[in-house]
């Protein structure tokens, strides 16, 4: 699936079988069920060598990508067969079960800088009795071990995560254990969103629901929260020069909007090229001088 120029997604496999209480998309697409690594590996180098820089490799979990085949993960095992393929091209993984992380991907990613060391991982509470009405296996001290893992062996590693609030149950008790875990955590990007019943989920039923008003002022506590935690994390790129991929050119001015490493597309803030003369499709090396909100500002490199 081709997206802005230059970048693509690539599907490894669909469906979920973790069964959040509150998601649907067992009951919608069924268990996962990964496609082959060859087969995949051979559509990666396909897609590169028609002038796809960036892919996307995405699925509901890409942790549990190949329990079905093989009672194991396979992601590490696919990571290698793609780094040996040849050409200029970056990886970027989305979305991570962070209660199923296969931490030789790590290893990976430290090996070939260009499997990204961005990691999508969807965190949802840090409640220990939330994250277990929600049926997640993990708790904040696992997930902040994780975090910690990642940045130590890959210093400039990028994590997104989203928080699920307002779930049956959730007191101000459980709320204020999510808040003090954002503030630990230090996420780069996140996403806040209140909770909406699905039916037929297990969750559809449970007692205790949140009222709306209750939800979106926690909604918009974590996002007040996140905007200094995001800026202070954007601000270690400032300086430094990246390799981005333009994804378009603003008619009129002089200036471009681009990724680098730590945008993924749609989701996260982008950077704000300056100067150039740049074309949507094309990669340029620019220094970062500024932040901007959500966004980075640049100027291409010797400008």
């Amino acid at each position: 699936l081709r997206g802005f120029p230059g970048m693509a997604y690539l599907k490894i496999a669909e469906g979920c079988s973790n069964r959040c209480s509150f998601c649907a998309i067992p009951l919608i697409r069924g268990g996962i069920s990964s496609r082959d690594p060859t087969d995949v590996a051979a559509e990666f180098e396909a897609l590169v060598r028609s002038g796809v820089y960036e892919l996307c490799i995405i699925g509901q979990d890409l942790g549990s990508y190949g329990l079905d085949r093989a009672g194991t993960s396979l992601l590490p095992e696919l990571l290698s067969k793609i780094s040996s393929i040849s050409g200029e091209f970056r990886a970027r993984m989305l979305y991570i079960h962070p209660d199923r992380f296969p931490r030789e991907i790590l290893d990976a990613c430290a090996k070939d800088p260009r499997i990204l060391p961005y990691f999508d991982l969807p965190f949802q509470h840090a409640s220990p009795a939330v994250l277990k009405a929600m049926n997640r296996q993990g708790d904040a001290k696992a997930y902040l071990g994780l975090l910690a893992d990642i940045r130590s062996r890959l210093p400039d590693a990028v994590i997104r995560s989203t928080f699920l609030v307002g779930f049956p149950g959730e007191s101000d008790e459980d709320f204020a254990l999510l808040r003090s875990f954002q503030d630990e955590a230090r996420l780069d990007w996140l996403g806040a969103f209140a909770y909406s019943r699905e039916e037929d989920t297990p969750a559809y039923a449970m007692k205790g629901r949140v009222p709306k008003k209750t939800a979106l002022a926690r909604k918009a506590a974590i996002e007040e929260a996140q905007r200094p935690i995001t800026e202070a994390a954007l601000s270690r790129w400032v300086g430094r020069t990246l390799r981005v991929l333009v994804e378009e050119r603003i008619e009129g001015e002089d200036l471009a909007i681009a990724r680098g490493p730590m945008n993924a597309p749609e989701v996260d803030g982008a950077i704000v090229v300056v100067g150039g003369n740049l074309r949507a499709g094309q990669l340029a090396d620019v220094t970062v001088s500024a932040v901007r909100g959500v966004d980075l500002e640049a100027v291409p490199r010797g400008a």
